[in-house]
C-alpha cells in the first residue's frame, strides 16, 4: 500500500461539447495513483419544454482507456447504478422537463472499493496514456428536447489522486459491459464472461433488465452463475435477490422531477417497485394526483378544483417517487467484503468458463451484463 495524500484536481471545467452528438476524448495525467473521477454533464431544455430526454439517458458510453486497453466501459445509466449500490441511492442530478431549465447528471467512477482505498487504486504512473472518452447524443428541439446543444452542453471532470513518492503496481477495479440483448423469445439465455490471461478476478457482476411500464422480475425471472459449466456459484430468483441487495447495500431509489404533463398523461420514471408516488401542482387551485402505476410508469390526474374540470394543457407537475430497491438490476457479490473471495479467472487459474444464465419470462426487456474485475498491469 503506497503512503501519501489524496488530492483533487480539476481536469475540465464547463468544457463545451460543441455538437448535439459525438465523442470527446480527454487526456488524464499519468502520474501518481488515480482513485477515481467525477464526471458531470449539463444541458439546457428547449424554450417550450423537454418531454423525452434526460442527461443520463443521452450518454450512450463512458470509457477509460489505459495505454490502448479499455478498463472501464458502460452507458451513463449503468455506470450510475454502481454508485447507487455503493451509496444507497441514485447519484446527484437534476431531471426536469420545464422550459429552458438546466439539467445535470453526475457519473462517479471509482478504481477502488471506497474513496480512501490505498490498496486498490489505479497506478497511473505506470501508464504512457490515460484517457476518458464520453459519447453522447442530444436531440435539439423547442418542444421535445434540448436547445442549442452545440454551445450549452458542457461537462466537468474532477480527478482524485493519491500523491505519493512510492511507485508500486497496485491492483485496481475495472468495470465493463460485456453483454447486451433484448431476447425475442422466452427461455434460457447464456452469457460467457472473459476468462484467461488478463481477466483478473471477478468481484461483482450486475445483471440489468429494463422495459418501460413492466415491473422488475417479469422479463427476467431468475438467474445463476456457473463456474466451469457445472459448479453453481450463485442461483436465485430476481425478486428475492433484488430485495437481498437492497438490504445488504441499504439501498432504495428516490427521484424528484418537474414533469410537463396534463390529465391522463404518463411519465416514465425509471424507478421500479414504486412504493410512494406524489404529485403536486405548480399552479394555484389546481390539483395533481397519481391515478395509476405500471412498473416504472405513472399516470397523472390533473384538474382545476375551482371549476372543477380536467386540465388538458401541459403544466409543471412536481413529482416525488420512491422505489424499494436499486431499480432494474440485481448484483452478484463475489468478493465485496473480502477481495480474497473474488473469483480469480486469470492465467493458470484452471477456470475454463464463467457464465451467467438467466430465464426470460417475457420478451421486450433490454438485458445487460456488466462486470467489476480486480485487474493489474503487472
Amino acid at each position: 500500500m503506497p503512503n501519501g495524500t489524496f488530492v483533487e484536481t480539476k481536469i475540465k471545467d464547463a468544457y463545451v461539447l460543441g455538437a448535439a452528438s459525438g465523442t470527446v476524448t480527454i487526456d488524464l495525467p499519468t502520474a501518481n495513483y488515480l482513485q477515481g473521477l467525477m464526471l458531470r454533464v449539463v444541458n439546457t431544455n428547449g424554450s417550450t419544454s423537454n418531454l423525452s430526454e434526460t442527461i443520463q439517458g443521452c450518454i450512450s458510453k463512458i470509457e477509460i482507456i489505459a495505454d490502448g486497453t479499455t478498463i472501464l466501459s458502460g452507458t451513463g445509466r449503468l455506470l450510475r447504478k454502481w454508485e447507487h449500490y455503493d451509496s444507497g441511492d441514485e447519484p446527484p442530478g437534476n431531471e426536469t422537463m420545464a422550459a429552458s431549465a438546466v439539467q445535470n447528471s453526475c457519473f462517479p467512477i471509482k478504481f477502488g472499493r471506497h474513496a480512501q482505498d490505498k490498496d486498490v487504486i489505479l497506478p497511473a504512473h505506470a501508464l504512457t496514456t490515460l484517457q476518458l472518452r464520453v459519447t453522447w447524443a442530444f436531440t435539439d428541439s423547442t418542444t421535445v428536447g434540448w436547445t442549442t446543444s452545440a454551445s450549452l452542453a458542457k461537462l466537468d471532470v474532477i480527478a482524485r489522486y493519491l500523491y505519493s513518492g512510492e511507485r508500486t503496481m497496485s491492483p485496481f477495479l475495472g468495470k465493463k459491459e460485456i453483454y447486451n440483448k433484448t431476447p425475442a423469445s422466452t427461455g434460457t439465455e447464456e452469457v460467457s464472461l472473459p476468462v484467461g490471461a488478463g481477466a483478473g478476478s471477478y468481484r461483482r457482476i450486475m445483471l440489468s433488465c429494463y422495459e418501460a411500464a413492466i415491473e422488475d422480475g417479469t422479463d427476467v425471472t431468475d438467474f445463476k452463475l456457473l463456474l466451469n459449466d457445472s459448479q453453481t456459484v450463485m442461483e436465485d430468483n430476481w425478486n428475492t435477490h433484488q430485495h437481498r441487495n437492497a438490504m445488504k447495500y441499504n439501498a432504495r431509489h428516490t427521484k424528484f422531477c418537474d414533469v410537463m404533463g396534463a390529465n391522463a398523461d404518463t411519465w416514465v420514471s425509471f424507478v421500479s417497485r414504486i412504493k410512494s408516488a406524489v404529485a403536486t401542482s405548480g399552479t394555484a387551485l389546481y390539483l395533481a394526483t397519481i391515478t395509476a402505476i405500471a412498473g416504472d410508469t405513472v399516470t397523472y390526474g390533473y384538474s382545476d378544483v375551482a371549476t372543477p374540470t380536467a386540465v388538458t394543457t401541459d403544466a409543471v407537475l412536481r413529482t416525488a417517487i420512491q422505489g424499494a430497491v436499486v431499480s432494474h438490476a440485481v448484483m452478484m457479490d463475489l468478493g465485496t467484503d473480502n477481495l480474497g473471495d473474488s473469483i480469480y479467472v486469470g492465467k493458470d487459474s484452471n477456470v475454463s468458463s464463467l457464465k451467467v444464465k438467466y430465464t426470460v419470462g417475457a420478451t421486450g426487456g433490454d438485458t445487460r451484463v456488466m462486470a467489476e474485475q480486480l485487474l493489474s498491469f503487472a
